[in-house]
């Protein structure tokens, strides 16, 4: 017996899984496709309340900005080590305050325009 009639013999036998499983597909996509429900209010102030959560702590390293950084020859900053912050991180590869030619003389001539 070829592979082809073989196949053949089990396609009966396999027409009712495969309607089942065209059914279930057409059912998930139907329920993906349909409204979402609405978000209760109570979670909307849960999720605000955790990024409240997220603020420095007092005593913890906090830089304002990278020039801040570079200022204090602490660049670059590693993800996980203190005053890392992803907002700092320009390309999310978990240096933040990367350095680049003329970097920090561009933050002290930021500063000193500041202090004008």
């Amino acid at each position: 017996m070829n592979r082809a009639h073989s196949i053949l013999l089990l396609a009966p036998l396999l027409a009712p899984t495969l309607a089942l499983a065209q059914t279930r597909l057409d059912d998930s996509i139907f329920e993906t496709l349909a409204e979402p429900e609405p978000v209760p209010a109570e979670s909307l102030t849960r999720t605000s309340q955790r990024r409240d959560k997220r603020r420095p702590v007092p005593g913890a390293v906090w830089y304002a900005s990278c020039d801040e950084v570079r200022l204090l020859g602490r660049a670059p900053l590693y993800r996980g080590q203190p005053g890392y912050r992803i907002e700092m991180d320009g390309d999310g590869d978990g240096v933040a305050c990367e350095p680049y030619p003329g970097a920090l003389e561009a933050a002290r001539a930021r500063q000193a325009a500041q202090r004008r």
